[in-house]
């Protein structure tokens, strides 16, 4: 079992986690750019991720994010250092490294708005693709109550598609402008079957583990009376580079590195190296 200690408030906070993936589960990742690990926090954990979400969240409203928690929060902070939970992305990237891009809490309320449909790579100061996300159910989640939906098999389709953007004060998505070339966001609720479309149903302490360029959305929240909780944890290899670009996410810029340099840093720890301790 693997074992991360977190150094914060001069004391270490010691979290034990294991998984073993299994050869088909890598297999369905590489094919489908997305699987569910079911049960990969442990009651203790998830426990201490949920307090702190509740401690993190400024009272109710609509649809409400948050990154770098890790940095705030002792509880954050242990599941997003976690070797064992990086250890499952070091596997599915074929990784022998990782860093961590960031952690994002979601909460989706109950009559929340749908999320429009995107991959994640294209809002990030990253050349390459060797990233993958593992979204942590902090409640029980389904398409009722806005679950994640993807794309079977689109991390591989090599194309890049325009994202979009959240305006705070009317918690509207606003199309980003155009940039880089990429395409514009093709209408797939219009044209669903024509794809196969995946979603689980998962219980708190699940987690999706899905590719950067995986596309997906979540529907709106139908349920009156339960949210849509969220922790998100961003994995990056050794291979990918820094490089920042018009229509990213520049709350994720890293100012003290360049384009072209590897991604270590303060703000991107290394938490998953091979042989580590």
């Amino acid at each position: 079992m693997m074992v991360c200690q977190v150094l914060a408030q001069q004391a270490f906070v010691v979290v034990e986690l294991s998984y073993e993936l299994s050869d088909a589960e890598l297999a369905a990742f590489a094919r489908d750019g997305v699987i569910p690990l079911r049960g990969v926090l442990d009651q203790d954990t998830l426990s201490r991720v949920q307090q702190a979400a509740n401690r993190a969240r400024n009272g109710p409203g609509g649809f409400w994010y948050s990154i770098y928690l890790w940095r705030q929060d002792v509880d954050f902070r242990a599941c997003a250092l976690n070797q064992g939970l990086a250890a499952i992305a070091a596997k599915l990237l074929g990784a022998s490294k990782l860093n961590l891009l960031y952690d994002q809490l979601f909460i989706k309320p109950p009559k929340g708005e749908p999320t429009p449909w995107h991959h994640d790579l294209p809002y990030w100061p990253i050349d390459g693709d060797g990233v993958v996300s593992l979204w942590i159910a902090l409640s029980d989640v389904d398409v009722a109550n806005g679950g994640l939906e993807f794309i079977r098999g689109s991390h591989r389709w090599g194309r890049r598609f325009r994202n979009f953007t959240v305006d705070r004060a009317s918690e509207r998505y606003l199309p980003l402008s155009a940039y880089n070339d990429v395409e514009s966001m093709p209408d797939f609720d219009q044209n669903r079957d024509r794809y196969d479309v995946l979603n689980w149903d998962l219980a708190p302490g699940d987690a999706l583990a899905f590719h950067a360029l995986t596309l997906h959305h979540a529907p709106a929240n139908s349920s009156a009376r339960y949210p849509r909780e969220g922790y998100a944890l961003r994995y990056m290899s050794e291979a990918v580079r820094y490089r920042e670009s018009d229509g990213m996410n520049k709350h994720v810029f890293n100012h003290a590195l360049r384009n072209g340099d590897g991604m270590e840093s303060e703000q991107y720890p290394t938490v998953y190296e091979a042989g580590m301790q």
